[in-house]
């Protein structure tokens, strides 16, 4: 392509910076309410520790969009807790809401059954730092973290000025979120300068189904209790334990027991109205707690701010990693900021997990922690498809870390990796074996690992199934009959054995990315058994079956190969039926490594005589006829199996029409504020995609092909991680309301003839220019990406 006007064009852009802190622009609100189910609390960079509120709902409708992560909109909930473990933007059930301490009045005694509550008010957040009012107990609560110390600064002011003289800080071992956790056991020590409280607790539950979990803590005060306790009216000592619902002011232990136990300490706030707190947490032991204080907090000491300004900058550092100028919104009721908001707010949230557990492992057992510890993957099935790409692309050195935690998870859990993994425990498996696949795209994009060890594991995965309800934790459920039968059939022996078409997509997709491994490794024999078993989505096509008054469609089947009857315009996220958090209509495009293949499948029964092109153009228009339907009837991006759909229109040379759905997509679903995300933002993902598709790119994950669309930027300056002074700039030329479409590409100086770019183009930096314009063009129509099914003579 000839475009004479791009030496003035390069020559007109040059670097340049908005000069505001990317930190600045987080709301890390956003995405709270509205089912996204973000946690806006205190934590660092991958944090362990995420120090946050609990609520309950008055209305019992959960309005503010559920409690998952322990928020809910103060307008219609009380605060529980204070509590130190929390995820982010988890579907299902809660996950912990442990270790709660709450700073309250000395009226309150605890009760296992009415427990307490507070309005809260005033709420004030950024990266690392969360600050709000207990309306009920007159303080002021300011929180930070580090990765394993949450730091409390409590201002009881308020209390003072309505004649209060002491309050108490408690901590509560039994409390959780939700039913589906339940608190087994703990025990709680108070020291003699009662400055300090130790402890332990069990829990087990949540969304993941866990197994036991064991939690130690040690919470440091700025000075010891000293003011007076109060027990049902009468004065009492400044420290104590509880019991069920007895309070037992003196005494300073209790040993393991599985009665709702806790511990509390009595300030006097006429003297001085501020209590800071050092609550640091290990999974080994309570002094292992008490170090981890001193380790990440000890040169701060009692200085909340310095530890919250330490933290910030942590953020920052990730944050300005991108740097984003101008930007078009989609939205025309949005501005350029408001842009930037979404975007950093989107940012900030794929770094909040999975979180590092600074080596720590009880399940590896012993006091090792010389290798890589990450927990709460929720879940593989939702990350891999943006996330962890993003992940390579930015932080590689901590997505190798992260990878080596995976693969060290297959010597405790039988072999097999797992989707899901919370409290050390794995689960739940939403489709297939997708850790298979973000393997292989460490692999082709240069990351460092055992690979044969990862060829153990994601072998075993593909050759042995777990038995019985293990496979809803790890590996492959059904998958003898998937390598008997071609295909996952549509038969539930138990309420999660469904998803029959949605897993046998997905296993053949894992089977592909295995095949890519297997070819790395020289293993001929293995990498054609597995590209052989990456083609069995093809099993699932019933030439005859007709839908939308057209027939050829993939179905799911019963055992013996008949078509099961199934709506495929029906969605849901029943684990027992054909596909899972989206459509049959969506899932026929669900084989990201064989497009063309689908394409050819879509062209028909074809005349021998007819040219493999022939073939093609006709599938191309079956093609994007039913990819426009998907997205008029069951496109929905709150679900990540709709993530890769407004790019598929690229391998059908429709380059366009994937740069409309992009735009589509920006304006109607991603705004500022509480509801600002389209669904659960799963650990960040609903994130990750933002970011993906505002700057123009989308990962192929497992394969080294980025696929474009256009940028919602003049400019983005990716700083690109393990090659240092190497950045991405991506920038768009004369990018204005009537000029969306994209003319041409230029990469490095040279004009692109494709709609897509690898890996190796940009991993060492690169300069991505995109020239706009007011209409549409034919850019990449005969140079679709890479697909497994070199032409359709071969489908």
């Amino acid at each position: 392509m000839q475009i004479p006007f791009l030496n003035g064009l390069l020559s007109a852009y040059s670097s340049g910076s908005s000069g505001r802190a990317a930190y600045s622009y987080v709301d890390t609100l956003h995405g709270v309410a509205g089912g996204g189910h973000v946690f806006p609390g205190a934590t660092a960079p991958w944090g362990s520790v995420k120090l946050g509120i609990d609520t309950d709902d008055l209305t019992g409708a959960f309005i503010g969009g559920g409690n998952n992560a322990g928020w809910s909109d103060p307008r219609y909930a009380n605060v529980t807790a204070i509590s130190y473990l929390h995820v982010s933007g988890t579907g299902g059930g809660p996950k912990y809401g442990v270790l709660a301490q709450t700073p309250t009045t000395i009226d309150v005694n605890f009760d296992a059954l009415n427990r307490y509550t507070s309005r809260f008010g005033n709420e004030t957040s950024s990266p690392g730092f969360y600050a709000f009012d207990l309306e009920a107990w007159g303080v002021h609560v300011e929180l930070t973290a580090t990765t394993m110390v949450g730091v409390a600064r409590y201002d009881f002011a308020e209390l003072v000025s309505r004649g209060g003289t002491a309050a108490q800080v408690l901590i509560d071992l039994s409390h959780v979120l939700g039913t589906a956790q339940t608190y087994r056991e703990g025990s709680v020590h108070i020291n003699d300068a009662r400055d300090q409280i130790t402890g332990h607790a069990t829990y087990r539950g949540g969304w993941n189904l866990g197994d036991d979990f064991t939690v130690y803590f040690c919470s440091q005060f700025s000075r010891a209790a000293d003011g007076i306790g109060q027990t049902q009216g009468l004065a009492a000592p400044n420290y104590g334990t509880f019991r069920n619902s007895g309070t037992h002011a003196g005494w300073p232990t209790i040993n393991s027991t599985s009665d709702p136990i806790g511990a509390f300490l009595v300030f006097d706030i006429a003297k001085d109205p501020i209590v800071i707190s050092k609550l640091g947490i290990s999974f080994l032991t309570s002094d292992a707690a008490c170090a981890a204080v001193e380790r990440e907090t000890g040169r701060a000491g009692f200085d909340l701010d310095m530890v919250k300004s330490e933290t910030a900058n942590q953020w920052e550092g990730l944050l300005s990693t991108i740097d984003v100028e101008g930007g078009l919104p989609a939205d025309s009721a949005l501005t350029s900021e408001d842009m930037k908001s979404i975007f950093y707010s989107s940012l900030y949230r794929t770094h909040v997990m999975p979180v590092d557990r600074q080596g720590e492992n009880p399940r590896r057992g012993g006091n090792d922690t010389s290798r890589p510890v990450y927990d709460d993957w929720f879940t593989i099935w939702d990350l891999h498809r943006c996330s962890t790409p993003l992940m390579t692309l930015l932080q590689p050195e901590r997505m190798t870390a992260m990878l080596r935690s995976i693969l060290d998870s297959a010597d405790y859990n039988g072999g097999w990796l797992f989707d899901g993994q919370s409290g050390f425990s794995p689960g739940l498996t939403q489709g297939g074996s997708n850790a298979d696949i973000i393997m292989a795209d460490a692999l082709v994009k240069g990351l460092d690992l055992d690979w044969e060890a990862v060829w153990k594991a994601v072998t075993h995965n593909a050759e042995v199934e777990p038995p019985g309800e293990l496979a809803l934790k790890v590996g492959r459920s059904r998958l003898d009959d998937y390598k008997r039968l071609g295909f996952v059939p549509q038969a539930p022996r138990y309420w999660w054995d469904g998803r029959s078409l949605s897993k046998t997509m997905e296993y053949a997709g894992n089977d592909r990315a295995i095949a890519t491994i297997a070819k790395y490794l020289n293993k001929t024999a293995d990498a054609e058994t597995y590209m052989s078993r990456s083609r069995n989505w093809q099993n699932l096509w019933d030439a005859d079956h007709l839908f939308m008054s057209e027939k050829g469609w993939l179905v799911p089947k019963h055992p013996n190969g008949t078509t099961f009857p199934w709506n495929l315009s029906t969605s849901t996220g029943n684990w027992d039926k054909p596909t899972y958090e989206g459509t049959g209509l969506e899932y026929q495009f669900a084989a990201p490594h064989d497009i063309r293949g689908l394409i050819c499948r879509f062209a028909g029964r074809s005349d021998a005589r007819e040219r493999p092109w022939d073939v093609e153009l006709r599938g191309r228009e079956t093609f994007i006829r039913r990819l426009d339907a998907m997205f008029n009837t069951s496109y929905d991006p709150g679900n990540e199996p709709s993530f890769l759909s407004p790019f598929l229109y690229i391998y059908a040379g429709r380059h366009d029409l994937t740069v409309s759905r992009v735009y589509g997509i920006l304006r109607d679903h991603y705004r500022t504020g509480p509801t600002g995300i389209p669904g659960n933002d799963d650990s960040g993902a609903m994130g990750a995609y933002f970011v993906w598709l505002s700057l123009g790119l989308y990962p192929v994950t497992g394969t080294e092909v980025y696929l474009l669309a256009a940028p919602s930027w003049n400019r983005a300056s990716i700083k690109l991680g393990g090659s240092v002074g190497s950045t991405l700039t991506i920038r768009a030329s004369n990018l204005a309301n009537n000029r969306r479409h994209v003319i041409g590409v230029i990469l490095n100086g040279k004009p692109l003839d494709r709609a897509w770019i690898t890996h190796a183009e940009i991993a060492h930096g690169a300069d991505l220019l995109f020239i706009m314009g007011e209409q549409p063009t034919e850019f990449g129509r005969d140079n679709p990406p890479p697909s497994d099914t070199v032409n359709c003579s071969r489908a």
